[in-house]
């Protein structure tokens, strides 16, 4: 038996794809209808509601847990780092890079000082020559 697949595309214009998106949204499966059928009415009901209730039960349990393991291991066993450290530790790193900077240039300047003004000096008197420099 031989199968034919045909390709189609369907446009449809915004209004139209929202509301389709919006009524299957709406869409919920009445569980304890169809369990009646096998089970009756109030047995139905009563299971629904007991499988909703351990699925809220879990949902806060979990939470609970993950607020408690947070708190944890950001105050008991800092595993965790709280926002303000990282911060505090963000900019820290970002004044020891503009330190160092800083230092390099100071460096660079120097050395170019006593390349220049400072060549003819014998070598254990080149390092006094910046002292001032430095002090600045």
């Amino acid at each position: 038996m031989k199968m034919h697949t045909t390709k189609f595309t369907v446009k449809a214009t915004t209004p139209c794809s929202q509301k389709s998106f919006s009524f299957r949204a709406t869409l919920r499966w009445d569980v304890a209808e169809d369990l009646s059928h096998v089970t009756g009415d109030i047995a139905a009901e009563h299971i629904v509601q007991t499988v909703q209730g351990m699925q809220q039960q879990s949902r806060e349990a979990l939470e609970n847990f993950s607020r408690a393991a947070a708190e944890y291991w950001t105050e008991e066993r800092p595993l965790l780092a709280k926002p303000q450290h990282v911060t505090t530790f963000i900019q820290q790193v970002n004044t020891l890079r503009d330190d160092v900077a800083r230092l390099e240039i100071r460096i660079t300047a120097c050395l170019l000082h006593i390349k220049i003004n400072h060549a003819s000096l014998p070598p254990d008197q080149n390092h006094f020559c910046c002292a001032a420099f430095w002090a600045g």
